[in-house]
């Protein structure tokens, strides 16, 4: 068998990006070759995606987060489009980037922070890196600035009653985020209507 091929299958997704491959040893000239034999279609500058595969449904996130690279994550309005706490479908896609990268793709809203917590509360669906959904309405609840005061509230109201989510699945992650003490009062003032 093909020793390009072996080594293109133990990337699990369909959209890979440069940096993927040569992790598991493919080079740009093995890319090119691929993309001849017609195994790859080329997609954006350093970005391919294997041709008879299933692609992502949220392609674009997938795209955006294979041109980013790790650490990256689809965040805050997109996220909670993702996971349907939101009517809104944003027009730009939200990531978290570290706060020392940088990228001119467009269509992206990126949001640096410095402390960005890449272990807590970010999963992977179809090999798209995203907020789960306590991260992403905690995130919305201590975010002053992409966010009003009354839509993060609408939202975690209507997680918990839909059973997404509860109070005191939010409250683990704001204490794991550090935010605990500003969610901790907004949630408190749900009580009184969700009771």
């Amino acid at each position: 068998m093909n020793t390009r091929i072996e080594a293109l299958n133990l990337i699990s997704s369909s959209i890979l990006s440069t940096k993927d491959a040569l992790k598991v040893g493919l080079n740009p000239y093995d890319l090119s070759k691929l993309v001849e034999e017609g195994v790859l279609e080329r997609d954006k500058r350093g970005v391919y995606r294997k041709v008879g595969h299933q692609t992502p449904e949220n392609e674009s996130y997938a795209r955006a987060l294979a041109h980013l690279g790790v650490p990256s994550v689809i965040s805050l309005w997109s996220a909670l489009s993702f996971h349907d706490l939101t009517e809104e479908v944003p027009s730009k896609i939200w990531v978290y980037l570290p706060i020392n990268k940088y990228s001119h793709l467009k269509g992206l809203v990126v949001v640096r922070k410095k402390k960005p917590y890449w272990n807590i509360g970010i999963e992977t669906y179809d090999g798209i890196r995203v907020t789960n959904i306590e991260r992403s309405l905690v995130d919305a609840l201590a975010d002053g600035r992409h966010f009003d005061k009354f839509t993060p509230f609408r939202m975690v109201l209507a997680a918990i009653r839909s059973k997404k989510t509860t109070e005191s699945k939010l409250l683990k992650m704001a204490k794991q985020l550090g935010v605990e003490k500003r969610v901790s009062e907004k949630l408190l003032l749900l009580q009184d209507i969700y009771v």
